[in-house]
């Protein structure tokens, strides 16, 4: 697959998570006693809205981890701040100031920049 190809896929999944695009199918899979599978059909459409309003509950420290696919882990160690302060963020009982917003912003649209600045500061 190309890689113009890829970002595409990309795109498209990450739109479909945002709630912005109906996925194609949308299936339920539970594990049943015994191990078996049981595969329900959603209606894709439902689904969307589902994950649009779960998406716009999001704080924007949550959005930004999720866009740069990060663990809490590793989003706290990219941004130089503890763990307990990205889960304070994401849960909303913590804001963060504004110095750490305009990090949030640099982390989001230039990712690369945080990290070089993490590892020339160790």
């Amino acid at each position: 697959m190309k890689k113009s190809e890829t970002e595409t896929v990309l795109g498209e999944a990450r739109a479909i998570e945002r709630g912005e695009i109906a996925p194609g199918r949308v299936r339920k899979v539970t594990v049943m006693p015994g191990g078996t599978l049981k595969r329900v059909e959603l209606d894709p459409e439902t689904y969307r809205r589902k994950q649009a309003r779960a998406w716009k509950a999001k704080t924007e420290a949550a959005k930004v981890r999720h866009e740069l696919n990060l663990t809490q882990d590793a989003f706290a160690e990219l941004l130089g701040v503890s763990l307990a302060t990205i889960r304070k963020w994401e849960c909303g009982t913590g804001e963060p100031s504004g110095a750490a917003k305009t990090l949030l912003a640099v982390a989001r649209l230039h990712p690369e920049v945080i990290r070089e600045a993490v590892a020339v500061g160790k």
